[in-house]
């Protein structure tokens, strides 16, 4: 399957303008988190890949250690950007970012079909 997709009305510098070919790699155990120090850090605006603050995102994010940083994957018809790490002991898991706890509780715990997308973006946050 063939996707066009433009992110650059998310973040200026993270353009897509191409098509992406997408391969699935299975279901996986879905998650969802906050930017807040009780399920992060002591730095919960700050994420593994440099220049995104992740208490003011604009574009979906998801934390993995799955994929490498900066990758892309689509889960449930939604491209995120692989931007952040989960604990070691879920190598397996996607954890997404919401930005209310409301709807982080709402999404819950699912099980869903992950696919990668077949582009990457450096730390820089510019296409490969």
């Amino acid at each position: 399957m063939f996707y066009i997709i433009i992110l650059a009305m998310f973040v200026p510098t993270l353009t897509f303008n191409e098509t992406l070919q997408e391969e699935s790699i299975g279901y996986r155990t879905i998650t969802a988190y906050n930017a807040v120090k009780e399920q992060t850090d002591n730095t919960p605006c700050i994420g593994a890949l440099k220049g995104i603050d992740f208490c003011n995102h604009k574009i979906p994010i998801v934390a993995t250690n799955e994929m490498p940083l900066g990758s892309l994957v689509k889960i449930s018809d939604t491209i995120y950007l692989v931007a952040d790490r989960t604990n070691r002991r879920y190598k397996y898991r996607y954890d997404i970012l919401f930005r209310s706890e409301k709807d982080a509780l709402e999404f819950g715990r699912q099980t869903l079909l992950v696919s990668k997308i077949q582009s990457k973006v450096n730390n820089n946050l510019t296409t490969q």
